[in-house]
């Protein structure tokens, strides 16, 4: 049942992906991690959940006939040794999660807020691919910059967005209530939401 439900995500994700498509994908190319940038992490997503759930129902079909079928002892021993293997695993995944969440959040949350300041140009969900990959993850999240947006100062004053011509303090693409078809000033469910003091903004933030 626990390969299964792995799984299952796993197709949905590769058959229909909202929240990670081709318009997001340029901006995570933009974060690394090591060797690897987090676009080829989140492409490769439902490739290695469908493996990993694969792997379990593999496993647990072994321990089932070595646990029916007593004449198959060879699988009972080769479950038991995959199982124990598999343990030790955890409780290393485990205890680096542990001690490095900290600063592997730190870091992704720099990486991201340096390429927000350096990148982002323009208000629109088209043109400058890292500025609309900006405003598309914003608007799948529900979020809004790295930050939380609390008053005037906030993530986007030292973009380049903020020193062009624009109207407003933070991006449509903040505001509960605007979708990628109705992007446009006036569509925000509060209307204070881009104001000079924003208000009304999605809390979640990077």
């Amino acid at each position: 049942l626990l390969g299964i439900g792995i799984i299952v995500p796993g197709v949905l994700l590769l058959v229909d992906n909202d929240a990670i498509n081709d318009k997001i994908i340029p901006l995570f190319k933009e974060l690394t991690l090591g060797s690897s940038n987090f676009g080829d992490l989140a492409k490769n997503l439902p490739i290695a959940l469908i493996s990993l759930g694969s792997l379990v129902l593999v496993i647990s079909v072994i321990g089932f006939f070595g646990a029916c079928c007593c004449k198959f002892k060879c699988f009972l021993m080769t479950y038991a040794i995959i199982v124990m293997i598999l343990l030790i695993g955890k409780i290393v995944v485990l205890a680096l999660w542990y001690f490095m969440n900290d600063k592997f959040e730190t870091t992704i949350k720099g990486e991201m807020l340096k390429n927000l300041q350096d990148e982002y140009k323009n208000d629109v969900l088209g043109g400058n691919d890292l500025s609309s990959a900006w405003n598309h993850l914003q608007l799948a999240f529900e979020c809004c910059a790295i930050n939380a947006v609390i008053n005037a100062t906030n993530d986007y004053d030292s973009t380049p967005w903020q020193s062009g011509s624009h109207a407003t303090d933070i991006p449509l693409s903040c505001c509960p209530g605007v979708t990628s078809s109705n992007y446009t000033i006036g569509t925000a469910t509060d209307p204070l939401c881009t104001s000079s003091d924003p208000s009304g903004q999605y809390s979640k933030n990077g």
